[in-house]
């Protein structure tokens, strides 16, 4: 049996061994930290990662524990909405999907799926030596094993990546943007909106609804972002602006030009946008084997 080796059990270490699992692979999941981590903030599931979690059988897990976000609202400094849009308005493909998970969440559901799946916690890839024949691994706590592949799920930051092809830096681009993520216990009541207020020179602070009555609050300041995105994400002209504005007047063109789009006249035409978006991709047809 062809065996795999997977870094990383966040999210992309789970789903790819459970595909693997069902066509009859036998993966391995190493995972640095001590046992499965419940943290982290609301994940979209929209495009082609809704298919995937359809195929997997996954849907009404993740209805289950869903989070329920009415839409985004930007506000003013006197909190007052300055321009709304609903989860529904471009049907779940807009800034708000209509399916919101928080991480933690997510993962557990995926952990729940691969019971037949070996996981390695605490432990760390700390060698990769390639022959003909496969991959013979060190770790830091277990013993060496050699397995036909290994795949690197392990994050931004991957140390699978670092020891196979060098420091990160040679593949690391720092966009010129800092955000920060946490969560806080609400201060007003948000009634399932997630709230931006957007203050001159590209700065934003965020507060979304948890299911606990909790909020989560970001940061966000932008630097020399436009030109490097622009150019190697090849976004719509002013699309960073539109998202970070950087001066009062900017972002009062912002929220007029989002009031003018969402409303009833422009909706096709936002709607048609918006279903262009780089991950609303068809998947390839393929057979979902029963497990044996």
């Amino acid at each position: 049996m062809t065996k795999v080796l997977i870094s990383g059990a966040g999210i992309a270490g789970p789903a790819v061994a459970y595909w693997l699992r069902r066509y009859g692979l036998e993966p391995t999941v190493v995972e640095v930290a001590p046992g499965p981590r419940p943290g982290g903030q609301t994940i979209d599931i929209r495009g082609v990662a809704r298919d995937v979690v359809d195929r997997m059988g996954l849907m009404p897990a993740i209805r289950d524990v869903q989070m329920h976000e009415k839409g985004l609202e930007y506000v003013r400094a006197n909190r007052r909405r300055a321009v709304a849009m609903p989860a529904e308005l471009l049907d779940g493909a807009g800034p708000v999907a209509e399916i919101e998970i928080l991480r933690g969440d997510l993962s557990s559901i995926l952990l729940d799926a691969t019971t037949d799946v070996e996981y390695l916690y605490g432990d760390s890839i700390t060698g990769l030596m390639q022959d003909d024949h496969g991959v013979r691994v060190t770790f830091r706590e277990a013993d060496e094993r050699r397995f036909d592949l290994v795949i690197g799920a392990d994050g931004v930051h991957s140390r699978t990546r670092s020891i196979a092809f060098g420091p990160e830096s040679q593949y690391v681009h720092h966009l010129g943007g800092y955000a920060s993520y946490f969560t806080i216990e609400a201060p007003e009541p948000l009634d399932g909106w997630m709230k931006i207020y957007t203050a001159p020179g590209g700065r934003w602070l965020g507060l979304r609804p948890r299911n606990e009555d909790h909020a989560q609050a970001f940061a966000a300041y932008q630097r020399v972002m436009q030109g490097y995105v622009e150019q190697r994400m090849e976004l719509p002209p002013g699309g960073i602006e539109m998202a970070m504005p950087n001066s009062a007047a900017a972002i009062w063109a912002r929220n007029t030009s989002t009031r003018l789009m969402t409303s009833r006249p422009f909706r096709g035409v936002l709607a048609k946008l918006a279903a262009a978006q780089p991950d609303a991709i068809d998947l390839p047809d393929y057979l979902t084997p029963s497990r044996g």
